[in-house]
């Protein structure tokens, strides 16, 4: 007698969907005209002081990234031009252009005026100092 064992894969429907709607962004591009959403990878780390948040976005000018901080909310919006001249035989087309955005919601609030961004080689920084309202106090204890 034979035994077959049946090894159950988990078939998860929503990452099927996005794997569908990845390939067809990548076949359509933004046909839709709204903001597409970064794909790019992201760090964010803190310490008692802030945050630190780095955003590899490459191939565009410093002056098309736009970063917007409220409270404790990061948007960061870019566009990217297409760098083939009109008028060319396309052969074949990776890089993608337009409008992008993201929004990183962070633990505590942020201190504005001192949010301090550049980048360089690809890589948008943001150093984010916490506000003194979320900063970590010690607190004296009288006796």
């Amino acid at each position: 007698m034979f035994r077959t064992h049946r090894h159950l894969n988990s078939w998860d429907p929503f990452r099927e969907l996005q794997l569908i709607k990845d390939q067809m962004g990548k076949l359509l591009g933004n046909v839709s005209g709204a903001p597409e959403s970064f794909g790019y990878p992201v760090n964010i780390w803190s310490d008692d002081d802030g945050y630190v948040l780095t955003l590899e976005i490459p191939g565009l000018d410093a002056d098309s990234i736009n970063v917007n901080v409220e409270n404790n909310q990061v948007s960061i919006e870019a566009e990217k031009k297409d760098s083939i001249p009109e008028g060319v035989a396309v052969h074949r087309k990776e890089c993608g252009t337009g409008k992008m955005t993201c929004a990183y919601q962070l633990p505590s609030h942020i201190d504005q005026s001192k949010v301090a961004a550049s980048y360089k080689n690809g890589v948008l920084s943001l150093t984010l100092p916490k506000s003194q309202e979320a900063k970590a106090r010690k607190i004296k204890i009288t006796a």
